[in-house]
């Protein structure tokens, strides 16, 4: 399974927000500006059929309506399907009108723009467009539904999260987490490296870092431990 990271950061940072290409044809999540990441990098995105979305932050769902409205644009007739918690699709739908896409949001509704949405919740388990995606509930503060995602039982997703009973979970069942590295000691609302140097131990898996904040990236760099992957943006991978 490849995969490239567009986004590696929390939002008030240089580097774009978090997100993650896999095999060409899946994103999770699509946070602000990271349209333009995938163009500034020459990436063909017309391939794409499936978005992961974890959580309803913007700084995790701000591009959705420029992606898709991108590719309907172009003509790109292929159907997408947008992944996410409960009450993803009128998020979605909101965003289209604050942004006010009024046109856009009605081929969304009628189903023009080709955009199918499943909502999920904890346990949920799918299959969609060649992956099996399985959904965990994470604390996120006051965030709720947060969600966290393993594919094909072997790549997991963290979203934003603390350490909780989700989270351990999805480290269990992947063989490799993209995970919330926010801080260097963790929250309620975000995990800390402490807590990834704890799962580090339990599990023994590999973590990749994203959603950092500048000096929790730094501090990364200068002493990186075991098992762990500072992510950088575009940095591609395989899993």
């Amino acid at each position: 399974m490849k995969i490239k990271l567009m986004g590696t950061a929390a939002i008030y940072s240089p580097y774009n927000s978090a997100s993650t290409f896999v095999n060409n044809d899946l994103v999770v999540d699509l946070p602000n500006g990271i349209l333009k990441q995938f163009l500034k990098d020459g990436d063909d995105i017309s391939h794409v059929d499936t978005i992961l979305l974890t959580h309803m932050h913007g700084d995790h769902t701000a591009d959705t309506p420029f992606f898709a409205l991108y590719r309907m644009l172009r003509q790109q007739a292929e159907s997408i399907t947008v992944v996410g918690p409960v009450g993803i699709r009128q998020k979605i739908l909101d965003m289209y009108n604050a942004y006010d896409f009024f046109d856009a949001r009605d081929y969304v509704e009628d189903g023009r723009a080709n955009m199918n949405f499943i909502e999920m919740s904890e346990g949920s388990r799918i299959e969609v467009n060649g992956y099996t995606i399985e959904a965990h509930e994470v604390h996120h503060g006051n965030e709720a539904p947060a969600l966290g995602y393993v594919i094909n039982d072997k790549l997991g997703f963290t979203g934003d999260a603390s350490l909780c009973e989700g989270v351990e979970k999805i480290f269990a069942q992947a063989e490799a987490i993209v995970s919330d590295s926010s801080h260097m000691e963790g929250n309620d609302d975000h995990m800390g490296v402490d807590n990834l140097k704890y799962l580090s131990e339990k599990y023994g898996k590999k973590i990749i870092c994203t959603h950092m904040r500048d000096n929790t990236r730094e501090e990364l760099k200068k002493s990186t431990p075991e098992n762990f992957i500072v992510g950088e943006d575009f940095l591609e991978l395989e899993i």
